[in-house]
């Protein structure tokens, strides 16, 4: 069987349905080329129906410098470790929002291009080649080409020592081989992976290593040489200008940048954009009222609130040619997470117990102003998320009395009726984000002053997280719409966002990467995500926060509605009409 189309499927999120390889070597056989536009697959389940952003009916316009908040500085520049949005918000416009491909503009079901214009899989699915495009440029002006992108694949999966594997490389490794055949990567797998596209669209994959500078500097024994080491040089629509810590980032048009829009006009519309770091939301705010910020920030901690919304409506009007209008993004899934191989974590009684304890819907009321919704291994309008999650023990806010007096009778069987002392590991910014509310939650639970905080800035919480310096922890994963972005986070062993053994996790991912779309995929994804989160609770899944941006009226061509936070960031299509 020869590959003819590769499919995937992504439904968008909104606020009523929210929306990041396996494989032996087989005999290879000429690839069939695969279409640079992939069609979306049908969805077997019911999911909400997936809305179209509307276009924009004026022409888009040249120039201008917007000026687009940030609620912190950078944690690092480099994406093959730091994923957070305080990073993403300005580094993706640098590095663009794709690898080899993307997810279409305009319609997110459907895969595009990226630094590959063309590719295609062998009959079995054990070896992908990718037609590196003749117009793609690193911001110097040096063309990218197969050799560049073998070179950032093999650094970032197989790092001199001294140097960290990137994050991801599980979603597209492993490899027997990686090979140049003139403008082609070639990536022969250890085995089939017929969903392998699927891995390549998370947020974290983007190009931001020059070979051309980065390997003099390794060669002089500068193994962790960064993309800041480097000015950034990327292949994105813009170019890195200026950054004053605490202060500002600035971005510039690239113009040695590859993409057109539809009518045929290169990409980016704006001159550039500045992100002033703006660490206090009244003030934001306050400089959008003004006009000396063209939109609120892009983090959940500062979305604009209902109220807000109301007062900024009453003084500017909402509507897409004067004033101001909103747009809501669903943000991230939030998760109590859990090293199930130590006591008393290990006693599946005490995970239950505390998935049947926390009150969701309190706690988005109290921390996102009821923005958001309850989530599990996939997100809400897909069709692998089960559509009796909300009625499931735990999450069903209509059981919580029965099922906290349930938890209690869990803990007490498991042999601690007057609980047990525990922390959690907490990332300073995400304090009034859930962590201070999800530690009162535990101490109800497991007695007053039993359940204690260890907040950490983002730098500690990055090392201590990585190297499972930690019990449980209030951590973000996601948003994750098809099995293959998600696998990274939940397999046993080196899963990021969970600790346990148990490899049946890890054989129904192996049997998800090679099933076709399909009603039997999707009974299989529901299985797994009924056996890992309800049967075996390795994860309790909490919500899905909802971020509002406000937009001057002037800012056109943004997505609406946006994927999520971290998508449709690059800035490639915004104008402004002004």
């Amino acid at each position: 069987m020869v590959r003819s189309k590769v499919r995937t499927m992504l439904g968008l999120m909104v606020i009523a349905a929210l929306v990041f390889i396996l494989g032996s070597c087989g005999g290879a056989e000429d690839p069939t080329p695969t279409p640079t536009k992939a069609p979306a697959a049908q969805a077997q389940a019911t999911p909400t129906p997936v809305p179209v952003p509307t276009p924009d009916k004026t022409k888009a316009k040249y120039g201008g410098i917007a000026i687009s908040p940030n609620p912190r500085d950078p944690p690092g520049w480099d994406h093959f470790y730091v994923g957070t949005i305080m990073m993403l918000n300005m580094g993706t416009p640098i590095s663009g929002e794709y690898n080899l491909i993307r997810l279409c503009r305009g319609s997110v079901s459907e895969l595009c291009e990226g630094l590959a214009d063309s590719w295609s899989s062998n009959a079995d699915f054990t070896q992908w080649t990718f037609n590196i495009r003749d117009n793609a440029k690193w911001s110097d002006g040096t063309p990218f080409t197969a050799t560049d992108a073998k070179w950032w694949l093999e650094l970032a999966c197989s790092p001199p020592e001294g140097r960290a594997k990137a994050s991801w490389c599980s979603r597209v490794t492993p490899a027997s081989k990686i090979e140049v055949d003139g403008s082609k990567l070639v990536i022969t797998l250890t085995k089939p992976a017929l969903r392998y596209l699927n891995g390549w669209t998370a947020t974290g994959q983007r190009v931001m290593h020059p070979r051309h500078l980065m390997q003099p500097e390794i060669d002089k024994g500068n193994v962790t040489v960064s993309p800041f080491d480097t000015n950034l040089v990327s292949t994105g629509p813009y170019t890195f200008q200026e950054y004053e810590r605490g202060s500002v980032v600035k971005i510039r048009r690239s113009e040695t940048y590859w993409e057109k829009d539809a009518d045929g006009r290169s990409l980016p519309n704006l001159d550039g954009v500045d992100f002033p770091i703006i660490t206090d939301f009244t003030a934001i705010i306050a400089a959008f009222r003004a006009g000396r910020v063209d939109m609120t920030s892009r983090w959940c901690n500062q979305c604009v609130s209902p109220t807000i919304e109301g007062k900024i409506k009453d003084e500017l009007g909402e509507s897409d040619d004067t004033g101001a209008y909103f747009v809501k993004v669903p943000a991230y899934p939030a998760w109590f997470t859990i090293d199930s191989n130590v006591e008393p974590w290990s006693d599946i009684r005490v995970r239950k117990a505390v998935n049947l304890w926390m009150d969701r819907q309190a706690g988005l009321k109290a921390v996102f102003n009821g923005l958001g919704q309850s989530v599990g291994m996939f997100i809400s309008g897909t069709p692998y998320a089960n559509p009796d999650q909300a009625e499931w023990p735990g999450l069903n806010p209509k059981t919580k009395a029965a099922d906290r007096a349930r938890a209690k009778e869990l803990l007490t069987e498991a042999g601690y009726p007057n609980g047990f002392k525990s922390t959690m590991l907490c990332r300073s910014l995400f304090m009034d984000m859930g962590c201070e509310w999800a530690a009162t939650e535990m101490n109800g639970l497991l007695g007053e002053g039993n359940f204690k905080i260890d907040s950490v800035d983002t730098a500690t919480f990055t090392a201590r997280f990585a190297a499972r310096d930690w019990e449980t922890n209030f951590g973000s994963a996601g948003p994750y719409v098809h099995p293959e972005e998600g696998r990274t986070m939940w397999m046993s062993g080196n899963g990021s966002f969970s600790r346990h053994t148990d490899t049946s996790v890890d054989a129904a991912f192996d049997e998800l990467s090679n099933m076709p779309d399909g009603a039997a995929r999707t009974k299989k994804a529901q299985e797994l995500e009924k056996y890992f989160i309800y049967e075996k609770q390795y994860a309790i899944p909490l919500w899905i926060w909802v971020e509002n941006r406000a937009y001057r009226s002037y800012i056109k061509g943004v997505p609406r509605p946006e994927i999520a936070v971290n998508w449709s960031i690059d800035m490639a299509a915004e104008w402004m009409d002004k």
